[in-house]
């Protein structure tokens, strides 16, 4: 696993509690947190994919994926962190029959870049709670654009994926108490609920 993906999850397990479990097929789930729903965790890291999968994803999207996301991707399969605050991509796996685990399982990358309103010559491999879409740019390896969901208006570039992927778990860390929930901060909630998080994520992306 590349070090600074060691560094992530290892940021990440900082809300590591006896509630925390790994299933069968390797999928990691950090910090119950069943006051958003009983089978809910705060962050959901996903088992890897292999090379196959990533042939599969790239000849569906006609997109070469950068080669820090590979990497990324063979080492887990998208993660859902901060209670879907940030979801980023993998590949949902219908082979996978045993019913609880396939009821944690990334957002697709192929259904999400097939969706009817796409950007051209971009590739959607991440979200802010649907309120903002991540792109990677074709040709131009690994950048991340920050871009507002439908609109397409850029809010932020980042050079670089693991950039990105660092400054918003040191950013949303901030805001999430060791039981999973989102603490009161009057200077950027009016009464700390999620939905003024997702309002004025602008202002942390």
């Amino acid at each position: 696993m590349d070090a600074r993906l060691n560094k992530i999850i290892y940021q990440l397990k900082k809300w590591d509690c006896k509630d925390n479990a790994i299933l069968q097929n390797g999928t990691l789930l950090i910090c119950q947190v069943p006051h958003v729903s009983p089978l809910g965790y705060l962050h959901k890291i996903y088992s890897p994919l292999n090379t196959l999968d990533i042939e599969k994803i790239e000849s569906a999207l006609k997109f070469t994926l950068p080669d820090n996301f590979v990497d990324f991707l063979l080492s887990c399969n998208g993660m859902d962190i901060f209670s879907l605050n940030v979801s980023i991509f993998g590949l949902r796996n219908n082979r996978d029959y045993r019913h609880f685990d396939r009821f944690f399982q990334p957002f697709d990358i192929i259904i999400e870049n097939l969706e009817e309103y796409t950007l051209k010559g971009y590739l959607k491999f991440a979200s802010y709670k649907k309120e903002f879409d991540l792109f990677f740019k074709k040709g131009e390896q690994d950048k991340v654009y920050v871009m507002k969901k439908l609109s397409f208006e850029t809010v932020k570039v980042y050079s670089s994926f693991y950039e990105w992927l660092n400054h918003a778990i040191e950013m949303l860390s901030k805001y999430f108490n060791k039981s999973g929930k989102l603490i009161k901060d009057q200077q950027l909630f009016e009464s700390g609920s999620e939905a003024n998080l997702i309002k004025n994520l602008i202002e942390i992306i």
